[in-house]
């Protein structure tokens, strides 16, 4: 049996000028898929690990930055 851990995630989407201009709020989020790390222990300068993650989700919103109301629901 396996057992999912749900959580809820903002994306905040930028503008050129580094400025949040809306929030996407995903609800019920998991992940389904996790890439591995590699890494040197002989590396002689700093090498950040990355991964690459996919989730699911049940529904997302839009809303505009820091606002308590969606503007539209999709699933």
């Amino acid at each position: 049996m396996v057992h999912l851990t749900y959580s809820d995630a903002t994306l905040t989407v930028l503008t050129s000028k580094n400025n949040a201009q809306l929030e996407i709020r995903f609800r019920d989020v998991f992940p389904v898929s996790l890439t591995g790390l590699e890494y040197n222990q002989q590396a002689t300068d700093v090498d950040y690990l990355t991964a690459t993650v996919s989730f699911n989700y049940e529904i997302y919103d839009f809303a505009a930055v820091g606002s308590s109301t969606t503007s539209v629901t999709t699933s």
